[in-house]
């Protein structure tokens, strides 16, 4: 599977395989468990931008098997982390210590991310004259994000897209976007990123405050502090520079899959 997939259409499912084949023994010996301990082979994605989530595949692990699944094209965009997983099939509290005992176990795990290079949007979006808004009607977009948290993705946070923006709209509208609505939906898509990193990093006391639920704004946001830390946002906010400040929130959305990437 490639690291890109380029020119996807944002309504077209990806289906991908991939064959395993395990020494089904040689796995127990190395992992401490006795035979027939039940081990079962799934499959995952999460969306590295909306953070939803979900099991595409979940089948006992046989010595050669053939997986095929398919990502839902509804629930993508941006980077998609795919996660194989090897673990045990079920709870067992008489085996030894330092094996593992409970279903779920994960015993071998492989992740792959792909990101997808086509125009489709990462949350539901309206089409708004913005003349007719609080917003300033010369501003492409406005990203919605709630004051509560604990609502779920898909009913509070809501992309904004100004009709008086016609080749952006355009662009969103096109099925096999051209190079040109390329160029417009990348840049859209790392604004998008950044400024979910700037709102994770502003309201860190709060995310960090609670266990949010999943699907939830929170968790969503939570996901965008884990990003904020990891590219070390934190050191340029600590510099009060508003443009170093600027620069890092766009530097960690490219490098967390978001729009066009150059280094």
């Amino acid at each position: 599977m490639p690291t890109y997939l380029e020119g996807w259409d944002a309504e077209t499912d990806v289906r991908i395989e991939r064959r395993i084949q395990c020494d089904l023994g040689a796995l127990r010996a190395a992992t401490g468990l006795f035979d027939p301990t039940p081990l079962v082979v799934s499959v995952s994605w999460i969306n590295q931008q909306s953070y939803m989530t979900g099991c595409l595949y979940r089948e006992p692990l046989s010595t050669d098997q053939l997986v095929r699944v398919t990502l839902p094209s509804a629930k993508l965009g941006g980077s998609i982390q795919v996660i194989t997983s090897i673990s045990v099939g079920t709870t067992d509290q008489t085996r030894p210590l330092g094996t593992a005992r409970w279903a779920g176990s994960v015993l071998a795990r492989d992740e792959h991310t792909l990101v997808l290079e086509g125009g489709g949007p990462m949350f539901p979006i309206a089409a708004v004259d913005f003349a007719s808004t609080k917003y300033s009607p010369a501003a492409s977009f406005v990203l919605q994000i709630p004051g509560d948290l604990a609502l779920p993705v898909l009913g509070s946070v809501l992309l904004l897209v100004n009709t008086r923006d016609k080749e952006l709209s355009a662009a969103l509208a096109a099925a096999k976007p051209d190079p040109r609505d390329t160029v417009l939906l990348s840049e859209l898509e790392t604004s998008i990123g950044a400024q979910l990193i700037a709102e994770a990093v502003a309201r860190r006391g709060e995310l960090e405050s609670e266990d949010w639920p999943e699907q939830s704004a929170g968790k969503l946001l939570a996901g965008y502090l884990s990003l904020a830390d990891e590219h070390r946002v934190g050191e340029a906010v600590a510099t009060g520079d508003p443009a170093a400040i600027n620069s890092a929130y766009i530097g960690a959305a490219r490098a967390s899959g978001f729009g066009r990437k150059i280094i």
